[in-house]
């Protein structure tokens, strides 16, 4: 028997990991080491501890298991993922119960109220469901438009106090999360990876919007001369792209602008207004969220 097996076999093991889950990474160092790993997880799991003792556990050590490889690996997904389904099945019976009453909606928000009222001895439960909740409400929202909408420029989004706003934003959603996180800064250390991006990418966002509006715009167009075939597509096209440069690259036309038919100006200032349409700023205006900056 190896070390590790020696180490995992002792009847203590489990009250290491209960203290330090990261023991784990320590613990195993040979793949025959995790199934019995994984064999003194399942022991505690049939026990006669509480299910919440159980979860709280699981939970603490999941991110140390859900990487590993070996004979008799579990990832204990399923049970893991189990608190967050239920938690959300939770929350949509009881906003469908008091859809006519807007305070508890926005009481529940996302059901961190449920998570804090069931789990507030639990430590490793609140923050897993936490930061489950943060990621969904962060994946849900275009925060590259939303922080350009907020800020502005670079300069005013570099000097931005960013934790206070971004808690804002969760806010929006949950204030029992949003309190939560305040406390708990660090579960919001995936959100910021994606800040970083939006902050080098800064300078070519608006010509990105820029191209995502002309080829929806396009596309709108073709679908109207193709509801209108009695139009000359060629020489509107051409009008369009003389008038705005920003779609001239887009358009390829040789045809030289003719006087046009009373038809095809009506289709041509159609189509102008189908432009300036698209590309017009639809972004959300700011919802008061908490903007701080940093004097310099």
């Amino acid at each position: 028997m190896t070390l590790d097996n020696k180490i995992v076999k002792d009847i203590n093991y489990l009250s290491i990991l209960k203290k330090n889950p990261r023991f784990i990474d320590s613990s195993i160092n040979e793949e025959e080491t995790l199934g019995l790993v994984c064999d003194k997880i399942d022991d505690y799991i049939e026990s006669d501890e509480s299910s919440k003792s159980k979860l709280n556990f699981l939970i603490s050590v999941y991110d140390f298991m859900k990487d590993k490889k070996g004979v008799g690996y579990r990832s204990y997904s399923d049970m893991v993922d189990y608190v967050y389904y239920d938690l959300k099945e939770k929350v949509s019976i009881n906003k469908f119960f008091y859809r006519d009453d807007s305070k508890m909606l926005d009481f529940i928000g996302e059901g961190f109220v449920f998570v804090m009222d069931e789990y507030s001895n639990y430590p490793d439960i609140l923050d897993f469901t936490a930061k489950r909740m943060v990621n969904d409400i962060f994946g849900k929202i275009d925060l590259e438009s939303m922080i350009h909408n907020d800020f502005g420029n670079l300069e005013l989004f570099r000097r931005c106090k960013i934790n206070s706003y971004l808690i804002s934003v969760i806010a929006e959603y949950d204030s029992f999360l949003a309190q939560y996180v305040s406390c708990h800064i660090d579960l919001l250390d995936v959100v910021k990876e994606r800040l970083l991006y939006i902050e080098n990418n800064w300078s070519n966002y608006f010509e990105q919007q820029e191209a995502v509006r002309i080829n929806r715009f396009l596309d709108d167009l073709d679908s109207y001369f193709k509801d209108n075939p009695h139009l000359d597509k060629k020489t509107i096209l051409k009008k369009l792209s003389s008038d705005f440069s920003s779609i001239s690259k887009y358009i390829e036309s040789d045809t030289d602008i003719i006087d046009m038919s009373l038809t095809d100006n009506y289709g041509y200032l159609f189509a102008r207004n189908m432009y300036l349409s698209s590309m017009s700023d639809k972004t959300s205006t700011s919802r008061n969220r908490k903007i701080q900056i940093d004097e310099e």
